[in-house]
């Protein structure tokens, strides 16, 4: 697996907020860094990704997972709720990344850690300053 979740430093007892986990190639190791007492929140647009990810969850008896079908635009959390939150290859994804990232930046702690990454195989891969241009203007 590649290094990706050691970049966002996931501690145990955290409350972990992924982003577009698709059927949960990341989402399981998160699960594990966060612990028994930690708790991933796991949002996809898409309901297949959703009960792909159910499956996936249910045959590897993890149980602090919460997979649910949600829009990056309007994220049904609470302010303040997620230590970290991490996308991999999602955010070019998203018709309005720009309201993604004002949802991302209310659910997060004040001391959160975003943590956005993608494939420079992708086809719709940003650079880092296109994505710093989104994410600065929304703090």
């Amino acid at each position: 697996m590649r290094p990706v979740l050691s970049w966002v430093d996931i501690q145990a007892g955290e409350t972990i907020l992924e982003l577009g986990p698709a059927p949960g190639v990341f989402t399981l190791r998160a699960a594990q860094l966060t612990g028994s007492e930690g708790l991933v929140l796991a949002l996809d647009v898409q309901p297949a990704m959703i009960t792909a990810l159910g499956r996936r969850l249910k045959l590897s008896g993890t149980i602090n997972v919460l997979p649910c079908v949600a829009d990056a635009h309007y994220l049904p959390l609470d302010d303040v709720t997620a230590d970290r939150a991490f996308l991999i290859s999602v955010l070019p994804e998203i018709p309005d990344p720009i309201q993604a990232i004002a949802q991302l930046h209310r659910v997060l702690k004040p001391d959160g850690i975003l943590s956005i990454t993608a494939e420079f195989t992708d086809p719709v891969y940003q650079f880092l300053l296109e994505t710093r241009r989104l994410i600065e203007p929304v703090g």
